[in-house]
């Protein structure tokens, strides 16, 4: 997992955390299978405190390191990978970060439109397709 800072002409890593699968795990599989994991562990070289944990929440132990050192994104872009979960989205929103991302239809509560500024969003008419079509 990684953060970039981002310009019109370039990027650059800031940070970055190991993401491991619940797979690599050795606490988090089969009894069984803990002692291969272990092995494969050891082989790879990831040091015995670090462990499986959700993807969100490294991106936000990353915006947590950034804003000790002074750095805040003006926006957060992510895909529905982070968009579609709702822990993700609230700890943006308790660190008052903005954010663009996509979230799946069936993430929210009810499906709204965008409009212009100023006006309520509305509801698609039930039945119609909203949005364009691309094909």
């Amino acid at each position: 997992m990684s953060v970039h800072a981002v310009t019109d002409v370039a990027s650059c890593p800031l940070d970055w955390r190991l993401f491991l699968p619940t797979s690599w795990d050795d606490r988090a599989v089969d009894e069984a299978d803990g002692a291969g994991v272990a092995a494969r562990r050891a082989r790879c070289g990831i040091p015995g405190q670090e462990r499986h944990r959700p993807k969100w929440a490294l991106v936000v132990d990353l915006l947590d390191k950034l804003a000790e050192d002074g750095l805040r994104p003006p926006l957060l872009a992510a895909d529905a990978g982070y968009g579609d979960d709702s822990q993700f989205r609230s700890a943006l929103d308790q660190r008052g970060i903005g954010y663009i991302m996509r979230v799946k239809g069936d993430a929210l509560p009810i499906r709204l439109s965008a409009d212009t500024p100023g006006r309520a969003p509305r509801r698609p008419r039930p039945g119609r397709a909203s949005g364009r079509r691309w094909w």
